[in-house]
């Protein structure tokens, strides 16, 4: 939707290719990468430069189990461990953690979706979950919510038997979230904070011709985040105005980073998928009032390097 107060100068459209990235920040995967431009994009002055995501084209290479959720904490009958990564369904998860787990028997009902730990020598023991420690809000370690568990201790009956409290939830991300290194005024309720985000994008995943048809409790042809997500594409097309971040005038634009996240604060785990994405740029007259007329001249945000 045109601004009110466009300028004569043309908007401008920046396709990216992860293959064309400069520099990775995050060596041995393409979810964190910078852009230079060796003609800078120059901000005329009192003219302030909008930037949004315009389209996203990424392939849903995370496993839903990753090295971000992977590691299974210890209990009192069994040592810390990690599960291999992989994409699980419940089925397979309950058999991956009977193999790994060496004093417990681990079974999952698919009527109420839980999954039920024992003991098989009858005897009661307790298991502790600890806090993500990239939050500040008691949030639980990855494999936790995947299990059915939150933050805290949880202890068996009297004879061996610990239910999980909640249902298992297989999904790694329900969106995929896209930074770059310019301020913004969004704020993210992951870090309680102002970030720079582009975007925040709901996994509507569609399935390729070669793709396995089932997509497992996901569901659908087109949405939902699956635990088995080979061979699918996240499309993103267009954008909102709130989704747009304001550089300011008198400044030249030499790259742009684009960093890739899930809902939990780290790094999509894509390996080196080659994906694309374009950026629209708009300029818009800087808005200046007059002091003493109720209204005080507009400062424009400052644009900075994220160094996340």
């Amino acid at each position: 939707m045109p601004n009110s107060n466009e300028t004569s100068i043309s908007n401008r459209q920046i396709h990216f290719c992860s293959l064309c990235a400069v520099a990775n920040l995050n060596p041995g995967d393409s979810n964190d990468l910078l852009f230079y431009f060796k003609a800078g994009i120059n901000i005329p002055t009192n003219v302030n430069m909008l930037i949004s995501l315009k389209s996203l084209e990424l392939p849903a290479s995370w496993y839903n189990i990753n090295v971000n959720n992977s590691n299974v904490p210890a209990s009192t009958l069994d040592t810390l461990f990690t599960i291999p990564n992989g994409n699980y369904n419940p089925q397979t998860l309950a058999a991956q953690l009977n193999v790994s787990l060496t004093n417990i028997t681990v079974t999952f009902s698919e009527v109420t979706d839980k999954y039920t730990f024992t003991n098989p020598l009858g005897v009661a023991w307790s298991w502790t979950f600890p806090e993500n420690p990239l939050y500040t809000n008691n949030r639980p370690t990855g494999i936790a919510r995947l299990l059915g568990f939150r933050t805290g201790t949880y202890t068996s009956d009297g004879v061996g038997v610990l239910e999980a409290p909640y249902q298992a939830d297989l999904n790694y991300t329900t969106c995929v979230y896209v930074r770059t290194n310019f301020q913004t005024n969004q704020y993210d309720s992951r870090t309680e904070n102002i970030r720079p985000l582009l975007a925040k994008i709901p996994l509507r995943i569609h399935r390729q011709p070669w793709a396995q048809q089932n997509m497992g409790a996901a569901g659908g042809d087109n949405q939902g985040s699956g635990f088995g997500q080979s061979g699918h594409i996240v499309y993103y097309e267009g954008f909102r105005s709130s989704d747009q971040i304001l550089v300011p005038d008198d400044y030249q634009v030499n790259n742009i980073r684009i960093t890739l996240e899930d809902d939990h604060l780290n790094l999509l785990p894509i390996d080196d998928t080659v994906w694309s994405a374009t950026i629209l740029i708009e300029y818009i007259y800087k808005e200046v009032y007059e002091v003493g007329k109720g209204v005080v001249k507009e400062t424009a945000p400052q644009a900075v390097v994220d160094q996340k």
